[in-house]
């Protein structure tokens, strides 16, 4: 008896603890990634004198697309399997170090303008990247459950459009007023350590609530038994999930690449009044995404909610096809405000319905299924967006880019709805809300608890 009560009494205060920390954490956790998402978008904001000072084309430039993308198709199950078997602390802590070590070798490829030492630090630093992504995930599955996932991953995707809109403030600003390509990747390379510094802090603070939940922190997390035939084992509506969002991120991905050039040639604009016109709109995601994330926790509907960011985001592309073409003027306002419309709420839909449909314990290799495909794809689109760039730009711009992102996005809307049909007809596990937050959990369990003790 004495046993039992030892039992229950790891697992109260684990919940208070989570409880009590659960908002000081997901800070920590934000910003442990702020390395990783400040230096994600160097490359689409810097297009231009990427191309100038690297001697490349738009078929160059496609090639280190695909040098950027590739890491996302051959490393998320590599990285997810062992995020499983290691456990999420562990590979988080990792991650970030080899964050560092990417961002630095493309520091140095800058400085010298070589091509393929910038492609090996690309490669470095998206590998680790990915696999911080998946530990964050199998993380956050851990200290938020039911109506708190939302506003968790609102918060993260808040935290990333942050980082997005300094990143297209600050490296082309950077760049024009010390026109040095490598410059502002070096200040990139300090952001990186103080994210690391912030992890180290974020890691110490998750494994006091595993030691709390009751055993050693790295069985706890660990799963030595993971194999990736529990794949097999996924239920059907997850591959309709997968190509949903995995299109519509390919469809906002293939203008993002572009949007920057095509504000410069199209609209006049300086290179650093594009990345100030390209951060300004970014604060649309930021507010989209915790509302969505608001919304999603009390009215179920994940599958409407993803078909409703889908369809702004290629509002968007249509948009940038049609708006007309003008120096200097506010008509490019409207498809990028409706892009970032639509990504956040897009990120929180998806991942929310994995959560939902997955067990914990193999979050690490489901959530690596995003990236993997995401990649695959983007290596064709970026091959054809580059062709077609290349042949068609000096007369139409964009325009036939554009286009091809468009089809793209449109399929995945026709899989969202395939989502829905198929989630409405079966477990609706996706359409209910979450009734039991976590301070009702933690009040149920101290119910049992004291039913147990008075019963001992």
């Amino acid at each position: 008896m004495g046993t039992d009560v030892t039992i229950v009494k790891p697992s109260i205060e684990a919940n208070i603890f989570r409880e009590n920390k659960k908002w000081v954490f997901l800070a920590l956790l934000c910003f442990s990634q702020l390395g990783q998402l400040y230096n994600s978008q160097a490359m689409p904001t810097l297009q231009v004198p990427f191309e100038k000072e690297m001697g490349m084309n738009e078929v160059d430039y496609s090639h280190l697309v695909i040098a950027e993308t590739m890491p996302g198709f051959v490393f998320p199950l590599i990285g997810g399997f062992l995020v499983d078997y290691f456990g999420a602390s562990k590979s988080f802590l990792a991650t970030n170090l080899f964050i560092i070590l990417g961002q630095s070798v493309c520091t140095m490829a800058t400085y010298q303008k070589s091509f393929w030492l910038f492609i090996l630090g690309k490669v470095i630093f998206n590998s680790a990247s990915e696999a911080a992504t998946l530990a964050r995930s199998k993380i956050v599955g851990i200290w938020y459950v039911n109506n708190d996932i939302g506003k968790a991953l609102g918060a993260a995707v808040v935290l990333q459009t942050g980082a997005a809109i300094v990143c297209d403030l600050v490296y082309p600003n950077l760049y024009s007023m010390t026109h040095s390509l490598g410059f502002p990747f070096l200040i990139g390379v300090i952001v990186c350590f103080v994210s690391t510094l912030i992890c180290i802090r974020c890691v110490m603070v998750h494994k006091k609530l595993l030691t709390l939940k009751g055993g050693d922190a790295a069985s706890q997390e660990g799963n030595t038994n993971i194999s990736y035939k529990v794949i097999r084992k996924f239920p059907p509506i997850i591959w309709l999930l997968l190509a949903a969002a995995s299109l519509g991120v390919d469809s906002f991905i293939i203008v993002k690449l572009y949007l920057g050039k095509h504000l410069q040639t199209s609209y006049d604009f300086t290179i650093g009044e594009a990345g100030s016109f390209l951060a300004v709109s970014q604060v649309l995601t930021g507010a989209a995404t915790p509302i969505a994330g608001f919304l999603t926790d009390r009215v179920g509907k994940l599958p409407i909610f993803l078909m409703i960011s889908i369809g702004l985001i290629q509002s968007g592309v249509f948009f940038s096809i049609t708006a007309p073409k003008c120096e200097r003027c506010l008509w490019p306002a409207l498809p990028i405000a409706l892009l970032s419309l639509g990504l956040g709420p897009l990120f929180v839909s998806g991942y929310g319905s994995l959560l939902r449909l997955i067990e914990e314990k193999e979050l690490g290799i489901a959530t690596a299924l995003i990236p993997v495909i995401i990649s695959a794809e983007m290596i064709v689109f970026a091959i054809l967006s580059g062709r077609i760039a290349d042949a068609t730009f000096d007369e139409y711009g964009y325009t036939w880019v554009f286009t091809m992102a468009l089809i793209i996005g449109m399929v995945g809307l026709l899989f969202g709805l395939l989502v829905q049909i198929y989630d409405y007809k079966g477990s609706q596990k996706l359409q209910h809300q979450n009734n039991e937050d976590t301070t009702a959990l933690l009040n149920r369990s101290n119910e049992r608890s004291d039913s147990e003790n008075n019963e001992l």
